[in-house]
């Protein structure tokens, strides 16, 4: 079997799993991994043309981007960087270089204090512990940061006084009575679904709905006017400088996520981006994000090597973009995010990682305690040591890992129920760390 990745129309051949040598070098090709197609040997789609396969049935196509599958996006035209190596020493010292130089980057802009990490608090479940074991069960693991999806108090009220800093959510549904109502609408449901049950120097972000412009489009014009009234609202309470506001979004937000550098937002969604990264830059607030490598993964596991998503370094995995060496799919997506945002005018603006994780069970040959703790622990790593992506290196990027424990009420695959780190006696999945 030969192996097409098509780069916006030009493709590059990979020889089969069987032969020793990968392809050569290939610098400048125009544009983006559109589609890996599968065709029989000597079939090379001319330009502009189709791939085929010898008996003429077609091609097997599946689309190459960080995040969830749901379509295959349109072409740019930006430089893409493919290495791919032979058994040759000076490949392996040039690759060896580029890491080599990605680190020193990192060291030389190392900045005084370390990301944080927290971890999300999900709650859809039926047998879970006791929220005021949970806190202790977060204390004890010197979990500092929590993500909780929504305010319900009887999550909330325990918080209370523990110095525990808290993303809270702000439910998609009421998304239009903020977006409608007054400043002191917004000052009134901050009052009686947060600060009655948490002191507001506990709170350092409200996630302003969650992956909306994926999954309820509904709320959509709602989005950007019930933030602003949220913040004036802060604003009022002289809280500005201490809780930040944002929206959390599914990696589908990006029309282009690969290579990283050909990072765009979905034209379609350019009514919501734009004004809500002008509200972010203005205010300094984070990009959330929810990465999420495994279902990449899943969704393309014939096509790709599991060390490019674990981080397990492999040679043959190093993919250079823009002069720029990328050795795993988590630096890859927010790399993307992050070129996104320039194309649309917007430089600096953080990002904060609101979900990512890997399950232990549920079915699939990737999920599993092994995998989680690679995924999972080099998260957690290079965040605490300020690792920093290609594109800002020595940046630590906040993550949330998902999920707390186990839900079992979670719908969908039977892997979707098993992202907990923690069973429900309190017994972590694996041995991860968070400081």
């Amino acid at each position: 079997m030969v192996r097409h990745l098509l780069w916006g129309r030009v493709p590059l051949v990979f020889p089969s799993p069987k032969e020793l040598r990968l392809s050569h070098l290939v610098v400048n090709m125009p544009m983006v991994p559109q589609k890996v197609v599968t065709t029989s040997p000597k079939v090379v789609p001319p330009f502009g043309g189709q791939s085929s396969s010898n008996d003429g049935s077609p091609p097997k196509v599946f689309s190459l981007y960080p995040g969830f599958f749901f379509k295959t996006y349109g072409f740019f035209s930006k430089p893409w960087y493919f290495i791919g190596f032979s058994d040759s020493s000076i490949q392996k010292m040039a690759i060896q270089i580029i890491i080599l130089f990605s680190l020193i980057l990192s060291v030389l802009s190392h900045p005084t204090g370390a990301a944080q990490v927290g971890v999300c608090y999900g709650r859809i479940a039926t047998n879970l512990p006791p929220p005021s074991a949970v806190i202790n069960l977060l204390k004890s693991n010197g979990i500092s940061r929590v993500r909780v999806f929504n305010p319900d108090p009887d999550a909330l009220a325990p918080f209370y006084g523990t110095k525990i800093e808290l993303m809270i959510g702000v439910p998609n549904e009421i998304l239009p009575m903020l977006a409608n109502g007054t400043i002191a609408t917004s000052l009134q449901w901050l009052q009686w679904n947060i600060f009655s049950h948490v002191a507001p120097n506990q709170v350092r972000y409200l996630a302003v709905g969650n992956e909306i412009l994926l999954k309820q489009p509904f709320y959509m014009p709602y989005l950007v006017p019930a933030i602003l009234n949220l913040y004036q609202a802060i604003q009022t309470l002289g809280l500005s400088d201490i809780i930040k506001l944002s929206s959390s979004h599914a990696a589908t937000i990006l029309s282009n996520s690969y290579p990283p550098s050909a990072g765009a937002f979905d034209p379609n969604l350019g009514s919501v981006m734009v004004p809500l990264l002008r509200f972010l830059h203005d205010t300094n607030s984070p990009l959330m994000v929810n990465v999420y490598p495994f279902f990449s993964y899943i969704n393309n596991h014939q096509y790709v090597t599991l060390y490019l998503f674990i981080f397990l370094f492999r040679s043959s995995t190093v993919e250079v973009d823009q002069d720029l060496a990328y050795t795993n799919m988590f630096d890859a997506t927010i790399d993307a995010f992050v070129y996104a945002m320039e194309r649309e005018g917007f430089y600096g603006i953080p990002v904060v990682v609101t979900e990512t994780g890997w399950p232990t069970a549920g079915g699939i040959d990737a999920a599993g305690a092994d995998n989680a703790l690679a995924y999972n622990g080099n998260v957690v790593m290079r965040a605490l040591t300020n690792v920093g992506t290609p594109k800002r290196p020595g940046v630590g990027v906040e993550v949330y890992l998902f999920d707390l424990f186990d839900e079992n009420g979670k719908s969908g695959g039977e892997y979707e129920k098993h992202f907990g780190i923690f069973g429900v006696d309190g017994i972590k999945a694996y041995d991860i760390r968070f400081n």
